[in-house]
């Protein structure tokens, strides 16, 4: 399972955004020169899992192409190394988990305009069914995540690499809903909006278990502590 990823990383990422957005397309641009985080003729490149996905979502947006990055947290937190360990299909998602120099290329995008969103690929199928596979091609897909997500992203974004407040709203509510032009009935708290609403509580610290979860009977995140929990 681990010659996989490589191969998938140097063919695959981007590519969907080089072809929609090669040189010499027609683009459109907000006042600052960047595009607009509502644009109906845009492209979300989803499951960004590469630096070279990073790069190619830069290089559109550099020339005022209306591209949105979406990542996952499987790929921001876990990588090829993982397909060592014991019971590892439960870490796999498609595209394929990749590398150290993703990983950086990844958090600094969240950041840096190219990543605007952390979300999706969720599957919440059984244990065995997971497990059931035994190459990387086959391998059931997503991961059993939705439950934890907030808290994981907060810990990792606020908690530990000092994002404000603000901009982790923006990663896994407020960016989506501009992006999908739901905005403000979606990732907003004002009248009139939907009350979708998430509570975060600081301080309460809990080891993630999945005894203690809904979604089905693991989680790929066993013994991570976060630094909030919901209310």
């Amino acid at each position: 399972m681990a010659l996989h990823p490589r191969r998938r990383r140097l063919i695959g990422s981007g590519g969907a955004v080089h072809r929609r957005f090669g040189e010499g397309v027609p683009t459109s641009c907000s006042d600052n020169g960047r595009p607009p985080l509502v644009n109906p003729a845009g492209m979300t490149s989803a499951d960004s899992s590469a630096e070279t996905g990073v790069r190619a979502i830069e290089a559109a947006r550099a020339r005022g192409a209306p591209v949105y990055g979406e990542t996952l947290h499987q790929y921001l937190l876990y990588g090829a190394e993982d397909y060592k360990k014991p019971g590892r299909q439960m870490y796999h998602t498609y595209p394929s988990l990749k590398f150290a120099e993703d990983h950086r290329a990844l958090w600094a995008a969240t950041r840096g305009g190219a990543i605007q969103v952390v979300a999706t690929d969720e599957i919440c199928c059984p244990l065995k069914v997971k497990l059931q596979d035994r190459r990387i091609d086959d391998v059931t897909g997503g991961n059993a995540g939705v439950e934890p997500r907030f808290s994981l992203i907060y810990t990792e974004t606020v908690a530990k690499r000092g994002y404000a407040l603000a901009e982790f709203v923006g990663l896994v509510s407020t960016n989506a809903a501009r992006i999908q032009g739901l905005y403000p009935t979606k990732g907003a708290l004002a009248v009139g909006s939907h009350a979708d609403i998430v509570l975060l509580d600081p301080r309460r610290r809990h080891v993630l278990k999945a005894a203690a979860l809904h979604e089905t009977d693991y989680t790929p995140w066993e013994g991570r502590e976060m630094a909030a929990w919901p209310r």
